[in-house]
């Protein structure tokens, strides 16, 4: 399957990662490379994120984080729609 992140996902994930870097650098990264391998699990296994009550959509935690990632299958592209505080929802 091809990971395609949508315009709206790599504003968030930039947001996440400038918001954590102020105060600690170390741990923005830590954060983006967390989500970036939840992005792979997702990529290889799509359908194991949990349905939600918009048709098609499907979420994935962040294992050990706040963040849950939204995302679609369309054909053989995942389409990672947003990444979300789980308070933002």
């Amino acid at each position: 399957m091809k990971l395609i992140p949508l315009p709206r996902a790599i504003k968030r994930m930039e947001e996440i990662y400038h918001y954590i870097a102020k105060d600690s650098p170390r741990s923005a990264i830590a954060m983006r490379d967390r989500i970036n391998k939840t992005f792979d699990r997702i990529r290889d296994f799509p359908k194991s994120g949990r349905t939600t009550d918009f048709p098609g959509r499907r979420e994935m935690l962040v294992v050990g984080t706040p963040y849950l990632i939204h995302y679609r299958v369309v054909k053989n592209e995942v389409q990672i729609i947003d990444v979300k505080h789980g308070k933002q929802l």
